[in-house]
C-alpha cells in the first residue's frame, strides 16, 4: 500500500525519527538507504520511506504487512509540535 504524508518538520528529524520508529522499535533491519529514503524489511513485508524537501515536507510510504505501524508513524510525523503553533501566532501578534 502507498501513503503519502505532509509534515512541519525537516527531512533529517523525519529519517531519524524513522530509524527510531522502525529499527530500533520495531526491530525492522535497515535494508538500503539513500540521501532521502530508507528501505526497511522484516516480518515478511517492507517499508519504504522517501522525504521531499519542502514548505511542508513530503513523505512518501510504501508498506507490505506494515500498514497499521505506517499509519502510526504518519500521525506521529504530521501532530504539529505545540511551540511550532505557539511561535506561529507571536509571528501573527507582531504584524
Amino acid at each position: 500500500m502507498r501513503y503519502e504524508a505532509q509534515t512541519y518538520m525537516t527531512p533529517k528529524e523525519v529519517l531519524e525519527e524513522a530509524i527510531s520508529f522502525f529499527g530500533i522499535d520495531l526491530g525492522l533491519a535497515l535494508q538500503s538507504q539513500g540521501p532521502a529514503r530508507f528501505h526497511f524489511v522484516g516480518g515478511g513485508g517492507h517499508v519504504t520511506i522517501s522525504v521531499r524537501d519542502g514548505v511542508p515536507v513530503a513523505v512518501d510510504f510504501e508498506a507490505r504487512e506494515w500498514d497499521a505501524q505506517v499509519e502510526a508513524f504518519m500521525a506521529q510525523i504530521t501532530r504539529k509540535r505545540w511551540w511550532r503553533r505557539f511561535w506561529k501566532g507571536v509571528q501573527q501578534e507582531r504584524g
